[in-house]
């Protein structure tokens, strides 16, 4: 016995040995190699030149090495930087990103010198290029920017320019942005003022959606406030729906509010319909309150039968419910005649909308 423990003593040691001598090799310091640490590695992929960056096939350590270039690109080397890149080959989407992304950081370092490469060059993407120099040079120098296009342009070339423009500027001081649009408002148009909206309401939003209301709230009555309003219903109904719907439903002008709350409820019920319809439960009833169950109905009219055709018979204003069950009607013409046949009769329709969804159903 005594032996036998010995020898199990002996075994255990040796086990031992042997293991502290195997770990001993895997976590001892070991030679730095040739590649270096992670960290060198790193500094050794920021470090390399514009030309071996572009020739980079892997699309991480090509986009780390890039965008590292863009960051640290001095006024003085970017000609010869554009020119290289300008001369390498790529896929279509490729091109437009690289030289989308290069244009703005030469803008913003040199507007004039990177607006005049691109106007006398050849590229498929020149116009995303050129927008995004703009952008770049507004983000910096606004006013230059604008004296430039005033200086060389005819008003009736300037549109594109000046989108460019709006976008850059409205990035860095919105409300300046908002001015210079609408002191252009007889030049720009109903779709350039629409684009301006839309832009300036963005970075709005991005900054605080609250503020961006009472931004919109404060511009003239017409297309661009309009635009404005659902642009910013739309992007608020994304991170926070109810805060979004309160305040369209808020909005004193009641087109404004019927048009906004459209937007709010729509994009709402297409992202979470069951707490769309908790909150529309809940609402008192309203003008506000029937447009906001029209937008839900609208979205869901392809849904249960019974469940959207409740809905929309919670609608006072009875022109628009009767529009949401017209609605739900065109969509199961083809989903499912029967049932529709046998829905028509209690779903509230007017004698004369029920010959319409009848007539529908012999269309199909």
């Amino acid at each position: 016995m005594k032996s036998l423990r010995i020898a199990t003593a002996v075994f255990s040691i040796g086990a031992a040995l042997v293991g502290t001598y195997y770990l001993g090799r895997h976590s001892a310091p070991q030679p730095e190699s040739p590649q270096g640490t992670a960290s060198s590695r790193r500094e050794a992929v920021e470090d390399r030149s514009f030309r071996e960056i572009l020739s980079d096939s892997n699309p991480i350590t090509f986009r780390k090495g890039f965008l590292s270039y863009l960051e640290k690109m001095k006024a003085d080397e970017a000609l010869e930087a554009a020119q290289l890149l300008w001369n390498t080959p790529g896929e279509l989407a490729e091109v437009k990103e690289r030289q989308s992304l290069f244009s703005y950081a030469w803008g913003a370092l040199d507007g004039e010198a990177t607006v005049d490469f691109i106007m006398g060059n050849h590229s498929v993407a020149k116009v995303p290029a050129l927008s995004q120099a703009f952008a770049g040079w507004a983000s910096k120098d606004p006013n230059a920017a604008k004296a430039w296009i005033e200086a060389k342009l005819k008003p009736a070339e300037r549109l594109l320019y000046n989108w460019a423009l709006v976008d850059g500027w409205a990035r860095h001081d919105p409300d300046a942005a908002t001015e210079y649009v609408l002191s252009n408002r007889r030049s720009a148009g109903m779709a350039g003022m629409d684009r301006f909206a839309r832009s300036i309401a963005l970075e709005q939003v991005r900054r605080d959606p609250a503020m961006a209301a009472e931004w919109a709230s404060k511009l003239p009555e017409g297309s661009m406030k309009n635009t404005a309003m659902d642009e910013i219903a739309l992007r608020w109904s994304r991170v926070s729906p109810a805060a979004a719907a309160d305040w369209t439903a808020s909005v004193a002008n009641q087109g404004t509010m019927k048009r906004s709350i459209n937007v709010a409820l729509t994009e709402w019920s297409r992202m979470d319909s069951v707490s769309a319809g908790k909150y529309l439960a809940a609402m008192p009833e309203s003008t506000a309150r029937d447009h906001a169950i029209a937008a839900h109905v609208r979205v869901l009219a392809s849904e249960d039968l019974k469940a959207i055709t409740a809905w929309a018979q919670l609608i006072n204003d009875s022109a628009l419910r009767e529009e949401g069950l017209l609605q739900i009607a065109n969509e199961w013409a083809s989903r499912n005649p029967d049932e529709l046949l046998a829905w028509l009769p209690g779903s509230g329709l007017s004698e004369s909308a029920r010959q319409k969804a009848t007539l529908q159903l012999k269309r199909q």
